[in-house]
């Protein structure tokens, strides 16, 4: 099977899915919750990989990295996850200069939640799921054209999932790093650990500044608190611009650390060397159906940020 070609037609799908599925499923999503349709997203999101893999015949364990790592290597990806945060948050402040952070939007409807809650609905639910999809089954289809290719593409399609400019170049950014700590442990149990910090972080920040705003006795939301302008995210870059030097470098030394500790050294350099592929195999991963998913999505986007009806 050609993985990479069979892999893009999932892509196309999905994209198609995801944009359509509301639109299908209206009538039975209209009387969900806000934490509900979180929840519902997710494995909405699930259902044509389900499909794709009973269809090729895939066995989950083949395609996904479910090695056991130690509890060492867990603190370590989220350490190195914990050390990513500043670039994130750059990211985000400069995305937000012409992009709407829906994100922010959708914590402040689900502040009504305990803080338990919103943790498995936008950290534990949404590591596990799209670790599954993007650093599983996508990443091992498109890991035959090599791994720095393979990340690249899959750190792609991960951005572009997310269906929103703001979410788009950090996620893409996240999904390159995630990659890489699947192959410095040789387990998808490291990105997801990373995920859930990442998600989770977001989450008990929201819920600190809520109730900071409680106890000065403010009412609304945190969002709705903050004047965000212009000048503020340009000073939010700056400063977390010369933060997210010294910390990216650090997460690039912990990961140096993590590939010594699970001995993966050798592995790894492995992974950064160029590879001759099978005769008759193309390198580049781009298709047609590639192509016609990502200009789908980026086109979505744009619309998204013009506000037209979609």
């Amino acid at each position: 099977m050609d993985k990479t070609k069979s892999i893009n037609r999932l892509f196309f799908g999905m994209t198609l899915w995801m944009i359509a599925a509301p639109y299908l499923l209206g009538r039975l999503l209209i009387h969900l919750s806000v934490t509900q349709l979180n929840v519902a997203g997710e494995f909405i999101f699930m259902f044509p990989v389900i499909l794709y893999m009973v269809f090729k015949r895939i066995r989950p364990k083949e395609w996904i990295p479910f090695q056991t790592i130690r509890i060492s290597t867990v603190l370590m990806s989220a350490l190195a996850a914990f050390l990513l945060l500043p670039l994130i948050t750059f990211i985000n402040a400069f995305s937000m200069l012409f992009a709407t952070n829906y994100v922010s939007e959708t914590g402040a409807l689900l502040m009504g939640n305990p803080l338990w809650v919103n943790l498995m609905v936008m950290a534990v639910i949404p590591a596990v799921v799209e670790e599954l999809i993007y650093r599983g089954i996508f990443y091992h289809a498109y890991r035959e054209k090599g791994v720095i290719l393979g990340t690249l593409a899959s750190a792609v399609v991960f951005g572009l999932a997310h269906r929103n400019l703001n979410q788009f170049f950090y996620a893409a950014v996240l999904g390159l790093a995630f990659c890489m700590l699947v192959e410095i442990t040789g387990s998808i149990y490291a990105s997801m650990t990373a995920h859930f910090v990442i998600n989770g972080w977001s989450v008990v920040l929201m819920h600190l500044q809520e109730t900071l705003l409680e106890f000065a006795g403010s009412g609304g939301t945190a969002v709705e608190q903050a004047e965000i302008t212009q000048e503020s995210l340009l000073g939010v870059m700056l400063g977390m611009g010369i933060l997210a030097l010294f910390s990216t470098a650090l997460a690039a030394g912990v990961m140096i650390w993590m590939a010594k500790h699970c001995k993966r050294e050798a592995h790894m350099r492995w992974c950064f060397k160029r590879h001759e592929l099978p005769e008759g195999v193309k390198r580049s991963f781009v298709t047609p159906a590639f192509a016609a998913a990502a200009a789908v999505g980026v086109a979505y986007m744009i619309l998204q940020e013009t506000g037209l009806p979609l």
